[in-house]
Parts: structure tokens; sequence; C-alpha cells
């Protein structure tokens, strides 16, 4: 005890790590496939350039965390665009397209 005692420096404890406010741009989104064919996904970045993101199966979903203005496309396995989609935050921060 004495040993712990002499630890002490006059400095209270470090306060433990506080969590960050969440991003007020982030949304969770659901792109579902309703089709009979799979999609692939593809965010389209600052450089307007396709970055893959994944695949949809037929009759599937893909769930993924974005921010407010990102624009994502989905093409068939043929790379024919087939949609498109903006995310916007006023539709609510959990989102299903």
């Amino acid at each position: 005890e004495m040993l712990l005692i002499d630890s002490l420096d006059g400095k209270p404890p470090p306060s433990p790590p506080t969590k960050s406010p969440e991003d007020p741009n982030k949304v969770s989104v659901v792109f579902q496939n309703q089709g009979h064919l799979k999609l692939k996904s593809y965010w389209i970045g600052s450089s307007n350039e396709e970055v893959h993101v994944g695949e949809i199966g037929a009759k599937d979903s893909m769930v993924l965390d974005s921010f407010h203005g990102h624009t994502f496309i989905f093409r068939n396995e043929g790379g024919e665009f087939v949609g498109q989609h903006t995310i916007n935050k006023d539709h609510g921060s959990m989102q299903q397209h």
C-alpha cells in the first residue's frame, strides 16, 4: 500500500478516452438488387474514377457505410450501366435503396 501511495504524483489520473462524435454526414445504406442478374457496384471518387466496392447478387443486397453526396453506379457483368444513386443525408442516417 505504501508503494501505491509513493507512486502518486499529485495529479489526477488520466481520463479514459472519449468516443468521438459521429460524422453528421455519415449514412448507412442498403442497396437492393431486385433483378435476376448480379450487379457490380462502384463509388465515384473525387476524380470521377469508378472504385469497385462490391457485387450484389440477384435478389440480394449489400450494406455500406457512406457519406452525404457520395455517388454510386451499378453495372451488369458485361459492364453496361444499370443505375446510379447519390446519398442524401436528409433521407436519414439509415437508408435502403
